[in-house]
C-alpha cells in the first residue's frame, strides 16, 4: 500500500558466473601485461567472445593452444561455520580442451580421426583455435582433456581448484564384426590427457600465486580406477572400466584475500608438511591418496611443483598493483 512507507527488504542477487570469472580475470589482467607473463610462461591469452565464457591460452615452449571454458556455475549454501556475508559459496566447472598444433604430429596423432580431421580443416584460424565464424560446429566432446572445478568461499577469501582427468583418454570405434556384440573395437583416441590438463593447471596455479601474493594452503593428489570410452554403431559413448587406465584428481586451495583488502596470506606451513590428513578425505573413495602437503613439499613430485610456493617471491617485480 502507498500509505505504508516501510522500507522494503533488499534482496541480494548473486551471479556465480561473474564471481568465478572475476577471480581469474583479475589474475590474468595483472600477470599477463607485465613481467609475470614470462615468469608463468604465458605466450598469449584471449577471452572467448562467443559461446560459454572462458579463455584461450598459449604457452611458451608448448605447441598448440588451450581452451578453459566455464560450462556450469552455481551458488551453494555456505558452511554453517562461515560468517554471514549475505553471499553464498560459488562452484563452477571448467572444461579443459587442448588443440594440438598441426605441425606437431606426435600430439595430433593421439587424437581421434574426427578430431584430426577437424583440426586440419577450415574451422580453425591461424592462432590454432576455433575460427570465430566457422569453429562453432565442433562437437562439444572434441579435444576435451580434463575437468577443473573451481570454488570460491562465501566470504571471497578462499579459492579452491580440483582437476580431474585420465592418464590416458582412450576411445574405441566399433569393429563392423562386433556391432551388436560385446567387444571394444579398434582404438581411435589415445591422448595423454592428464599431462595436457595438468600443464594448464600448473600455469594457472603459478598465476594465482603470483597475482594474489599467495601460495597453496593445501595440496592433495588422488588416483582411482579409470575407464575408456566405447563408441557404439550409433555414435553414443559408453564408459567401460579398464585396469590399464587411471583417473587422477589434484586438489589445491588458496587464500586470495584476507579481510578487507589486506594482502593475501603468506601461507601456513604444517609442522610435518608431508603428513597427509586422511581422516577427513574419506569421501575421495575409491580414490587412493598419493600425496598431500601443507606447505612446500619436502620431496620432489612430478605433479606438485615447488614453484607454486616460490613464485610469489618475485611479486615485487609486478609493481605492487595486486588485486587484493
Amino acid at each position: 500500500m502507498i500509505g505504508n512507507l516501510t522500507m522494503p527488504e533488499l534482496i541480494h542477487h548473486q551471479d556465480p558466473v561473474t564471481d568465478l570469472q572475476q577471480v581469474l580475470d583479475a589474475v590474468f589482467r595483472l600477470v599477463v601485461p607485465g613481467p609475470g607473463r614470462e615468469m608463468v610462461g604465458i605466450q598469449g591469452i584471449s577471452e572467448t567472445l562467443r559461446g560459454a565464457p572462458g579463455w584461450y591460452l598459449w604457452f611458451e615452449g608448448r605447441p598448440g593452444a588451450y581452451l578453459m571454458e566455464l560450462v556450469e556455475a552455481e551458488t551453494v549454501p555456505a558452511a554453517d561455520a562461515a560468517p554471514d556475508t549475505g553471499r553464498s559459496e560459488v562452484r563452477g566447472t571448467y572444461w579443459i580442451k587442448y588443440y594440438p598444433a598441426t605441425d606437431d604430429p606426435n600430439a595430433l596423432s593421439a587424437f581421434s580421426e574426427i578430431e584430426r580431421s577437424i583440426r586440419r580443416g577450415e574451422g580453425f584460424d591461424a592462432t590454432g583455435t576455433p575460427d570465430f565464424e566457422k569453429g562453432y560446429d565442433i562437437p562439444a566432446a572434441c579435444f576435451l582433456v580434463g575437468m577443473l572445478e573451481a570454488t570460491l568461499s562465501a566470504d571471497g577469501e578462499t579459492f579452491s581448484l580440483c582437476l580431474e582427468s585420465l592418464d590416458r583418454w582412450i576411445t574405441t570405434t566399433p569393429d563392423p564384426g562386433l556391432i551388436g556384440q560385446e567387444g571394444k573395437g579398434a582404438r581411435d583416441r589415445n591422448v595423454p590427457a592428464w599431462d595436457h590438463a595438468w600443464f594448464l593447471v600448473d600455469r594457472l596455479i603459478l598465476a594465482l600465486c603470483l597475482g594474489y601474493r599467495t601460495l597453496p594452503q593445501r595440496v592433495s593428489l588422488y588416483e582411482g580406477p579409470g575407464h575408456i570410452f566405447q563408441v557404439d554403431g550409433e555414435g553414443m559413448f559408453h564408459a567401460l572400466p579398464d585396469a590399464t587406465v587411471h583417473e587422477r584428481r589434484l586438489e589445491a586451495s588458496f587464500i586470495i584475500c584476507e579481510g578487507n583488502g589486506h594482502p593475501c596470506a603468506g601461507g601456513h606451513t604444517h609442522p610435518n608438511p608431508e603428513a597427509a590428513d586422511r581422516a577427513d578425505r574419506q569421501e575421495a573413495s575409491p580414490y587412493r591418496l598419493l600425496f598431500s602437503c601443507q606447505g612446500e613439499p619436502l620431496t620432489v613430485h612430478p605433479w606438485v611443483s615447488s614453484s607454486w610456493w616460490r613464485i610469489r617471491e618475485g611479486h615485487a617485480a609486478l609493481g605492487g598493483a595486486l588485486p587484493c
